[in-house]
């Protein structure tokens, strides 16, 4: 755990959720408090954000909040663009309502952003680049970060790239691709697609660091480098090949935009985190040191 202010408590709306699991880890039962929707969690309490008042919740407690981070959402970019009026009705509707009562309330809101708020044709981008999504949830991301630099309230955004773990029961690409190996499915992967991937726990320790800092504003979290998404699938497949030498793996290499999604996807969403790196010291975990990680939990033998 990382230690914070001793005043520090923090509600987590979404703790079951990838990143909210590893961030309710860091904290601990006594700097923070939780909410879940589908996925119970023990300790958590249990919180519709499309019908219940998140008000109700912090007062409930009987010790003052004064952060919450706001991790939920409709995180299902096929879902955003198959229904964007009642996905907007999660992501933008709610969000909204949970960031006023949060400032009511008297906490800092801290919001989980997206690079998809990008249009791909270049990169890294900075928190001062002019964004132009291409795709329904990078235009619902981006409303909540407009709706926020309306406010003269405080309030702190992390903006995040691919989020990565080796846990195979996520929606992290390298425990899906650890699945895809296991069972021999054929790997067709973008060698167009760019991005800056960050190991999970390293974004949940990142928002507290940037708690402990005092941070207001946007910032930029991802990872030191970008990388194709074919290039970290092979680092991947590198790593458990020193392993199992004889492993086989059928990838094939295609275009983002050759992929059936409902909507063309951003090529380059890859992001600049400079901003973050002057705010706060952190010793970041590489993706080949990561794949190496996941290569030995998933292939050693036990």
């Amino acid at each position: 755990m990382i230690g914070v202010d001793e005043n520090f408590y923090g509600l987590i709306v979404g703790a079951s959720g990838f990143v909210g699991r590893h961030l309710s880890e860091i904290l601990g039962p006594t700097a923070s408090a939780t909410t879940y929707w589908r996925n119970p969690i023990d300790g958590g309490v249990r919180f519709d954000a499309q019908t219940e008042s998140l008000r109700k919740v912090l007062e409930a407690s009987e010790r003052p909040f004064t952060h919450v981070f706001l991790l939920y959402g409709a995180i299902d970019m096929e879902g955003c663009a198959r229904d964007p009026a009642a996905t907007r009705v999660v992501n933008v509707d709610s969000v909204q309502r949970m960031i006023d009562d949060t400032i009511a309330y008297g906490a800092l809101p801290i919001y989980a952003s997206t690079d998809y708020i990008f249009d791909g044709s270049r990169g890294p981008w900075t928190e001062d680049d002019a964004a132009y999504p291409v795709m329904e949830y990078g235009r619902q991301k981006l409303d909540i970060e407009n709706y926020l630099r309306t406010l003269t309230a405080p309030w702190l955004a992390t903006r995040l790239s691919k989020v990565v773990g080796g846990a195979r029961d996520t929606h992290s690409m390298l425990g899906q691709w650890v699945n895809d190996i296991v069972e021999g499915r054929k790997m067709r992967c973008a060698d167009d697609q760019i991005f800056s991937p960050c190991y999970v726990r390293d974004v949940a320790t990142l928002m507290v660091k940037l708690v402990q800092s005092d941070a207001r504003g946007l910032y930029n979290l991802a990872g030191t480098r970008p990388y194709a998404r074919i290039e970290l699938l092979q680092l991947l497949v590198d790593s458990i090949r020193e392993i199992k030498p004889d492993l086989a793996v059928d990838m094939e290499p295609a275009s983002l935009h050759d992929m059936p999604f409902l909507e063309k996807r951003p090529l380059n969403t890859s992001l600049d985190i400079s901003k973050l790196r002057s705010r706060v010291d952190h010793n970041f975990k590489d993706m080949p040191e990561l794949c190496k990680d996941v290569a030995q939990e998933h292939f050693l033998p036990h």
